[in-house]
């Protein structure tokens, strides 16, 4: 694609995203627990929660030193959850901002790494797709059980930060409300080329 055309794709691109300013709270909410870690994080902490609570409140009427010590160890359940919420949610953060003050670029596919993840017993993988900003080259990392359904010749949309492009999302890996919201922006854009 010319340096000409990917100027204009992209001024008609920032038109688009001057509108998309606020999501809904419960969207925030579910990208703030996307993915395994936010799911596991959250089923951790609430039956780590609710099991610790019972338990405390059954021996809070003995003395510390017949304090059973196993209720210690069901305190780990809750605390682990909240690790893994907090991972999940600094990803969620990034995918927020994305969303509402983002723009939108195309990637060609880069390559892809397996991880050691499996979800239905399909393993999960690190998709690269390579964009450019100004001149500048970026990567942006999604990952997917789902393999068979990139297409590695075609282009794939993004949605970047334009201060900092490396914070960069696939449209793809959203959920499927917000990839709603950005589809005017691509049909005009197909239409236009």
């Amino acid at each position: 694609m010319s340096p000409r055309n990917e100027f204009r794709r992209q001024n008609e691109f920032s038109q688009f995203s001057q509108k998309r300013k606020t999501i809904s709270t419960l969207l925030k909410l579910r990208l703030l627990l996307d993915g395994v870690t936010g799911l596991i994080g959250l089923i951790f902490f609430v039956i780590g929660f609710f099991m610790s609570t019972l338990f405390i409140s059954v021996f809070a009427s003995q003395t510390p030193s017949e304090f059973p010590a196993f209720i210690l160890f069901i305190l780990i359940f809750p605390i682990a959850g909240l690790i893994l919420l907090y991972f999940s949610a600094k990803k969620g953060v990034i995918k927020i901002k994305v969303v509402e003050h983002g723009q939108v670029t195309y990637g060609t596919f880069s390559h892809s790494e397996s991880t050691n993840i499996t979800i239905n017993k399909q393993p999960v993988y690190n998709v690269f797709f390579n964009f450019s900003v100004n001149g500048n080259n970026y990567t942006a990392v999604n990952q997917t059980y789902q393999i068979k359904l990139i297409n590695t010749q075609a282009s794939e949309p993004l949605i970047y930060i334009p201060e900092n492009p490396n914070q960069a999302v696939m449209l793809h890996g959203l959920p499927t409300q917000i990839q709603k919201m950005f589809s005017a922006e691509l049909k005009s854009h197909s239409k236009k080329l």
